[in-house]
């Protein structure tokens, strides 16, 4: 599940996982080394990855027990966590997000992007291997699986926040999270609703809170006039019917 994430403003195309930055990079910040076109670099105490600099923000999650499988692995090896804490961000650390993840001591971790080499979009997982697992969807709109932990296994609630936790193929995420929905009842106002709404809002700025409660009304009373009852799953096509039709009131297809 994610646990923490940053946007990361880096003046070098680098994005720095540890504590240490190693004197190489301090002498050579611009990469015009032997290993200028590698996509990742690591050593004690740090994983640093090769990233798009000031062409962008670099936008790195951090997920424990489970993690979306995007774009290529380019770390997956034991990490040695100092006093248990884990830093992300620039070389110059201007733009950094620190936290308190585990004990201290070495931890396996998984790295994926987007782009090796380019990277914008870093995944950092801890506690997972590289067992897969699908997350449930509507025919025809695929959602990439997940990496678990070796030994673990998914809660009902544990899958409909990786459902919601990303914003990418958002009708795919949408009627996927309506189907795993159960009907509610009239006068309910479900947990599963309410992250609903909060997910809408980061669909796109100019959603406010107002607008996405209204849109998750309206999909609790199509849920209920679709439904057989209350409890009940949507099929496939009724779940994305009622995405397709959220998202454009949202302006957003």
């Amino acid at each position: 599940m994610m646990v923490g994430a940053v946007d990361v403003f880096a003046d070098k195309p680098y994005l720095l996982i540890g504590s240490d930055v190693p004197q190489e990079f301090l002498d050579d910040p611009e990469g015009d080394g032997d290993d200028a076109d590698a996509a990742v670099f690591t050593g004690p105490g740090h994983i640093i990855v090769r990233s798009i600099g000031r062409a962008g923000l670099v936008r790195a999650t951090v997920w424990e027990s489970a993690m979306p499988l995007v774009g290529q692995i380019v770390f997956d090896d034991d990490f040695e966590l100092t006093d248990g804490e884990l830093a992300i961000g620039d070389l110059e650390q201007t733009s950094v997000l620190v936290m308190d993840l585990a004990e201290a001591g070495p931890q396996r971790v998984i790295v994926c992007v987007d782009d090796a080499g380019y990277a914008s979009r870093v995944h950092i997982g801890f506690d997972v291997s590289d067992r897969r697992m699908p997350l449930p969807t509507v025919a025809g709109h695929p959602l990439p699986p997940v990496l678990v932990s070796a030994d673990g296994e998914l809660a009902a609630a544990d899958v409909f926040g990786l459902l919601l936790d990303g914003h990418d193929a958002p009708l795919a995420r949408l009627a996927a999270a309506i189907k795993a929905m159960p009907v509610p009842g009239y006068g309910e106002d479900p947990s599963d609703l309410a992250k609903i709404v909060h997910w809408l809002r980061g669909l796109g700025g100019s959603v406010t809170l107002t607008e996405a409660q209204a849109c998750g009304e309206q999909i609790a009373d199509r849920m209920r006039a679709a439904g057989d009852f209350v409890g009940a799953s949507l099929a496939d096509q009724l779940a994305l019917e009622i995405a397709t039709d959220t998202l454009e009131r949202l302006h957003l297809r």
